[in-house]
Formats: C-alpha cells, structure tokens, sequence
C-alpha cells in the first residue's frame, strides 16, 4: 500500500513539472514573437524616418536651391536699382525731367523697388530659418528613436546604403 501510494505522488509530481515546462516554453515563444513583432514594427518605423530624413534633406536642399536663386534675384534687382539711381543722376544733371512731378513719381518707383528688395530678403531669410529649424526637430527625433531602439535592440548595425542589418537571435 505504501508503495501503491509512493508511485502515484511521483507521476503526480513529475506531471506537473512537464505542465511547469510545457508552460514556460509556451510563454517563452510567445516572448520571442512579440520581441519578432516589436523587431519588425521598430524597423518599419526605421524606414518610415530614414524616408522622412530624405524628404526633409531634399526639402533642405529645395529651400537651399531657392535661396540661391532669390539671392540672384535680389542682386539683379539691386543691379537694376544701382542702374536706376544712375540714370537718375544724369537726368538730374542734364535737367532731362521736365516737371517736379516726373521726378518724384521716378524717385517713389524706385523706393518702391527698394522696399521689395528688402521685403524679399526678410521673407527667405524667415523662410530658410524656419526650414532650418524643422529639419533640425526631425533630426532630433530620429536619433531620439534610434537611442531607445539602441537600448531596446542593442547597437544597430547598417550596410553602406543606411539599411539596417538584422541581429537574428534564435528563440
């Protein structure tokens, strides 16, 4: 009888540790495929912002090219004003304005030219500033992202072409 009763804790004992392991190598595969999914939802938020940064990098380098140009406008206009204020001068000289009115209508179209000179200026240079200043919060987002994948993931790895290289980790 005592050995009748032995037996029986023994697979009672030795059934509960294999529901123990079957239990803990259930709940380790689900671990590992929620890691998987966290790991693949991590690098599709990875490409998301690598495209962005190229968006925001050809964006900068639009607002770059646009600068440039207005920059190329604004000499041609302070060209044309230069060449405006000389022309004046010798019609000045030469008394080649017949009345006073002549001269200050001339005199006021060429303030106005100067004053779009200027407001064109301050409106790239608002508009540079501002893209400058975006660009920058991005980019401060997207090495925020990656420190805490880095501490999520471990050191991120990428190929020459900025991909990322997947540590595989076998469950």
């Amino acid at each position: 009888m005592s050995q009748a009763s032995g037996s029986s804790p023994s697979s009672a004992a030795q059934g509960i540790v294999k529901s123990f392991e079957e239990e803990v190598h259930r709940l380790a595969d689900q671990t590992y495929q929620k890691l998987q999914d966290h790991t693949t939802l991590i690098e599709k938020e990875l490409t998301y912002l690598r495209n962005k940064n190229i968006r925001l990098s050809q964006s900068l380098a639009t607002v770059t090219k646009e600068k440039t140009d207005a920059v190329q406008r604004l000499r041609k206009v302070e060209a044309d004003n230069m060449r405006l204020r000389e022309e004046l001068s010798e019609m000045e000289e030469f008394g080649c304005f017949k009345t006073f009115k002549a001269l200050v209508a001339f005199k006021k179209k060429l303030e106005g030219l100067e004053k779009k000179v200027e407001d064109s200026y301050e409106a790239i240079e608002n508009r540079i500033e501002g893209a400058q200043e975006y660009v920058g919060r991005q980019i401060g987002q997207m090495k925020a992202l990656q420190a805490n994948m880095e501490e999520f993931m471990g050191p991120i790895t990428t190929n020459e072409n900025g991909y990322l290289l997947r540590n595989t980790v076998s469950p």
